[in-house]
């Protein structure tokens, strides 16, 4: 049965998204910008893929929780095991890997297989608390926020230690990117079969971009830092948004990102570039996972640290290729499913039946 161009369109959503966030993984490793990571401020202009990631993965728990043929409960399950898995194999390079999206992904699926249960305006209202939380933690509060760190050797010892891990420590925790997963769910809730590029949700995720720019006026006058935002000549990367106005402005480019795929792939016909999207979006966690064995190898083996954009750029390019390229060959020659799907798919389709 073929797929509906608007799977379709959220598969292109997922591949792009799932290069760009290998692609910033190996930039700021490889061009030693590592230190330019914080909870404070964000770079939109590479921020919003790791942001559009999170997004896309709400989006289409909404989509299998509509599954009527199946159990809520067992969906919850099944859900909250692939969840599990995710979160376990992100464990296992967390001690090395500093953008560790796998991890905080899992996290996510566990904790909204039961959040997607309720209502539009309780997912609103927990978003909005976690926006709060957010900004009251990360910008007024001492927390120290490590994106090049060694598991949990945080000062101190035990429950502490891990919480502050989860909630606060590495460039993927709990804040502020839950609130992108979050907005995906609602996202999924509404017509997701986009109409055109000018239809009222479009409209209005260009008002919260818009919105965004005031927030982010008020931030410079309250936090009074601005010159933190440029950090350099390396455009686009060379102004940052705090992170209030990053969120704002994150939700209304993930919708419109989102929406675009799903559109305009409507207009491109079935043949060998449909189907290449379609199998490699099937493989995004491996994908990912490879990306941290293949980072951590080079990592602690090699420590590359390149002084021209050349030196990255190459760096990069192989890396993505070679990833891509694996993952693929697993595909054709070893399974249909990725090494990571594989485990979830083995850990959890139990329930599934």
């Amino acid at each position: 049965m073929p797929r509906s161009s608007r799977l379709t369109g959220i598969d292109l959503a997922y591949v792009i998204s799932t290069i760009m966030c290998l692609v910033i993984g190996f930039f700021f490793v490889s061009g030693n910008r590592i230190h330019f990571l914080g909870h404070l401020h964000y770079f939109p202009a590479v921020d919003i893929f790791p942001a559009w990631f999170f997004f896309l993965n709400g989006m289409t728990l909404t989509l299998t929780m509509r599954d009527s043929k199946v159990s809520q409960r067992k969906l919850i399950s099944f859900n909250t095991k692939r969840g599990t898995v995710l979160a376990l194999v992100g464990l296992l390079f967390c001690f090395i890997w500093p953008l560790n999206v796998v991890l905080i992904a899992g996290f996510f699926y566990m904790l909204a297989a039961y959040i997607a249960r309720y209502s539009n305006a309780i997912i609103r209202l927990l978003s909005a608390f976690c926006f709060v939380l957010a900004v009251v933690f990360l910008s007024f509060m001492e927390v120290r926020a490590s994106v090049v760190f060694a598991g949990f050797s945080l000062e101190g010892s035990g429950l502490k230690d891990l919480v502050s891990f989860l909630f606060f420590n590495g460039y993927y925790s709990v804040f502020p990117w839950i609130i992108f997963f979050l907005a995906g769910i609602i996202h999924g809730r509404g017509q997701v079969q986009v109409r055109g590029m000018l239809a009222p949700t479009n409209l209005l995720y260009v008002l919260w971009i818009l919105l965004s720019l005031l927030v982010q006026s008020f931030c410079q006058g309250v936090f009074q830092d601005s010159e933190e935002l440029f950090v350099g000549n390396y455009f686009p990367l060379n102004h940052k948004l705090f992170m209030p106005a990053f969120v704002v402005f994150g939700i209304g480019c993930c919708g419109l990102l989102s929406n675009a795929c799903i559109y305009y792939l409507r207009k491109i016909e079935k043949g060998k570039f449909i189907q290449w999207i379609e199998e490699t979006a099937s493989l995004k966690w491996s994908m990912l996972t490879f990306q941290m064995m293949l980072g951590a190898i080079s990592v602690s083996a090699f420590n590359p640290v390149f002084k021209t954009k050349w030196g990255i750029a190459g760096f990069i390019v192989i890396n993505v290729l070679l990833i891509v390229w694996f993952v693929r060959f697993w595909k054709r020659k070893i399974n249909a499913l990725g090494p990571t799907e594989w485990l979830m798919k083995r850990i959890s389709s139990n329930n599934r039946k």
